[in-house]
């Protein structure tokens, strides 16, 4: 599963919003202030009440298949092991129960394809090659007009870069009059980004583009657009593989060609990649050897009780002490009046 707050109750999976940004809110800084705590403290509550009160819906789904099925709730909570879309050399430290197995990254193969003909002869164009991709499920061709005029503005000033753009409607003709921008309805990203002619990639911060550029050592620009990209580009930025650049700002191009020069010019970006990639290619424990292992295991000895703990059983007060603090305060201001 992915990263979800306030799963602790069904998974066993502690997160504390002191110090770990949600999946709804990122820190503007790398060190949360005191207002951004207040703000990640205010999401990490609502996704407490959101996952409560969503995930009894899905139970009519798994009953008209099979009305034995047990709720989806139910299921969670007797998990015994919880695979997490997360690894921990990347991601936010946070605290982590013993049943949850960081699993980020294990659909990453180290071994890629070369390039066609038509793509290789692409990034031999110019000295200098970047990727624009938002992804498969958000669509360059729905971005306001004002964006993607930015973007193309923002292009034009660098003649001497190639900028292949993932871009899903070419009756737009998005390119047109701009020789250095390439549009294309699909581009191969994960060959792409392996290949060493790619200089840099404009993403939109999915976990999935996020993962395989790390895994390749490209430095980023990241455009977030939704939810969980806003925490996946401030992960890139406290990494220091690449910076964020606020969707709102392509009102002009301007924010986005100095990212650009930043990214061109500062090697630190390039530098950081490739050691991120290297670290991930070199860690001890593979996430398909974690994956394989722990289900091989859980087959022989499951279910894993021992692996429970008693602060699930907690209600919320108990849980974040509200009334060992109320008991102490109260403790210490009763003698004093």
């Amino acid at each position: 599963m992915a990263i979800v707050d306030g799963t602790f109750h069904f998974t066993q999976t502690p997160a504390n919003p002191a110090y770990v940004p949600t999946v709804m809110i990122a820190p503007t800084e790398l060190q949360m202030s005191f207002f951004d705590r207040v703000k990640n403290t205010i999401s990490h509550f609502l996704m407490i009440i959101h996952n409560y009160s969503a995930l009894w819906r899905f139970d009519p789904i798994f009953h008209e298949v099979k009305p034995t099925f047990p709720g989806l709730q139910d299921a969670m909570q007797k998990s015994s092991l919880v695979f997490m879309n997360s690894d921990p050399f990347v991601d936010f430290p946070a605290p982590r129960s013993s049943r949850v197995i960081d699993i980020g990254g294990i659909s990453i193969s180290y071994g890629h394809k070369s390039l066609n003909q038509t793509w290789s002869a692409i990034l031999d164009l110019r000295p200098t090659t970047i990727l624009l991709s938002f992804g498969t499920f958000v669509q360059s061709h729905a971005m306001p007009e004002r964006y993607k005029k930015s973007i193309v503005d923002a292009f034009r000033s660098f003649p001497d870069i190639t900028f292949i753009w993932k871009y899903e409607k070419p009756e737009d003709r998005i390119s047109e009059g701009v020789d250095n921008i390439i549009d294309s309805m699909w581009v191969p990203q994960q060959d792409m980004l392996n290949d060493p002619r790619l200089t840099a990639f404009i993403t939109h911060g999915g976990q999935g583009s996020v993962t395989e550029s790390n895994a390749a050592g490209i430095p980023l620009i990241v455009i977030p657009l939704i939810t969980d990209q806003i925490r996946n580009a401030y992960q890139v930025k406290r990494n220091g593989v690449g910076i964020v650049v606020v969707k709102e700002s392509l009102d002009t191009p301007d924010n986005l060609k100095s990212a650009i020069e930043k990214i061109l010019q500062d090697g630190s970006y390039r530098e950081k990649a490739r050691k991120t990639a290297r670290f991930l290619e070199k860690r001890p424990f593979p996430a398909k050897d974690l994956f394989v292992r722990n289900m091989e295991f859980l087959a022989e000895f499951g279910p894993l009780r021992q692996l429970d703990h008693y602060g699930a059983q907690l209600n919320f007060i108990q849980y974040y002490l509200i009334d060992v603090i109320a008991f102490l305060s109260l403790s210490i201001v009763i003698p004093l009046v």
